[in-house]
């Protein structure tokens, strides 16, 4: 007014150094006009100092040259503050730590005015650039509580995964999620389990027709692949199975070409003992029972028989008194009929070892001291009368074969 400008003017003026001073505080202001706050369907705020409204200008009644230049200067100076003051409350500023509060993070400057909210400290965020040398660098920023959550589209196309699984299942198992999820997920654990299993069973049953054809040229499944791998001969179990099944002949030249001595093995682990003939029996059993019973053929007290049987030839010998046994005979018949129970006989289960029958029925040495005690015990006896009044007379070996058999009656 002192110097003469008109009162526009400065009232200009004086708005453009208000609007300065309020921009400071808010960036929500702007150089041109001050506005309560956004109008609906506006903007929130600006997005770039740039997009902000041009510094204002003087009115062409000021430019005609009725202002004094002071004015013109003041409005112009106050013009280019407010533009800075707008450019630098986009920024968000952090101070360095108190040294009262260690640890704590304290923004300042119009980010507090803006919805900023300051971020926790000891929460472990890292540091990227600059940030902890300078609070307004680049990649300064922090992030605090970062959650991601899944979308509904990703738990719909879950859910329908695992129901596509269980299609084929009944009831429950198929239409309700949280059974169906469990019954899949067992029965994939068991499909899990059963592809090894089937890879298990498969060798083994390779392994059971290879070992079924070797036992057919007379070796075992082990001597084998041992003599293959000797050999040098790779081929495994499954080819070797399907040979067995599909073609035995390659699987013999297999063989001969690891065993070469195969068949003189087979024959001699098929090798089977011939049978004792009647006549050979005869001639081991007779000898040995006249040696057990010297007195066989004289004392009225023992009978001897012989009978051929399917799977041999029975030899008894009875010993006894014959008015006991005509009272035993008539109430156990069975006895006269080579039927001998088992209780009469002194471990009738038991098992020998196999060996020949020469040597289970050996003649013992006459010259052997034991047996000569056991002769004259014998021969003492047939001094006695009783003996010598009932003494068989005729009686030889050849009664062993004769066709009726001796009788007690």
């Amino acid at each position: 007014l002192r110097s003469g400008a008109p009162q526009e003017l400065f009232f200009q003026a004086l708005a453009a150094a208000s609007v300065a001073s309020m921009s400071l505080w808010a960036p929500a202001f702007t150089a041109a006009r001050w506005t309560a706050g956004p109008a609906p369907g506006e903007a929130r705020s600006l997005r770039k100092a740039s997009e902000a409204a041009p510094p204002p200008s003087l009115t062409p009644a000021a430019a005609s040259g009725n202002s004094s230049g002071w004015a013109q200067l003041a409005a112009a100076g106050a013009s280019l503050v407010a533009a800075a003051a707008l450019r630098a409350g986009n920024r968000r500023r952090r101070a360095a730590p108190a040294a009262s509060n260690e640890g704590v993070k304290v923004i300042t400057g119009p980010a507090v005015f803006s919805g900023v909210q300051p971020a926790p400290a000891g929460l472990g965020f890292a540091a990227r650039g600059q940030a902890e040398t300078s609070s307004t660098g680049r990649a300064s920023r922090i992030v605090a509580n970062v959650r991601t959550r899944k979308g509904m589209y990703t738990r719909w196309r879950r859910k329908d995964m695992w129901l596509s699984l269980s299609k084929t299942y009944s009831n429950r198992r198929k239409n309700c999620f949280r059974i169906a999820k469990q019954a899949v997920m067992h029965s994939l654990k068991r499909v899990y389990r059963s592809r090894r299993l089937f890879k298990r069973e498969r060798r083994e049953l390779w392994i059971m027709r290879v070992n079924a054809n070797a036992r057919l040229h007379g070796v075992p499944y082990h001597k084998l692949i041992n003599k293959m791998k000797e050999s040098n001969i790779n081929i495994n179990r499954k080819i070797l199975s399907q040979l067995g099944v599909y073609d035995r002949a390659v699987f013999t030249n297999i063989v001969d070409a690891a065993i070469p001595d195969w068949k003189e093995i087979k024959e001699q682990k098929n090798y089977v003992k011939p049978e004792y003939t009647v006549e050979q029996l005869d001639d081991i059993a007779i000898p040995y029972l006249e040696a057990q019973f010297p007195d066989m053929y004289k004392d009225p007290c023992v009978r001897f028989n012989r009978k051929v049987r399917e799977w041999g030839v029975e030899y008894t010998v009875d010993v006894g008194s014959p008015e006991e046994w005509r009272e035993v005979l008539p109430k156990m018949p069975e006895i006269a009929n080579f039927n001998v129970p088992d209780h009469m006989l002194m471990n009738s289960r038991i098992q020998f070892e196999e060996m020949p029958l020469e040597m289970q029925f050996a003649v013992p040495d006459k010259d052997e001291p034991q047996y000569q005690r056991f002769l004259n015990q014998v021969k003492s006896k047939w001094d006695d009368p009783k003996l010598q009044e009932g003494e068989k007379e005729g009686v030889s070996r050849d009664d062993w074969f004769a066709e009726e058999p001796q009788s007690w009656f």
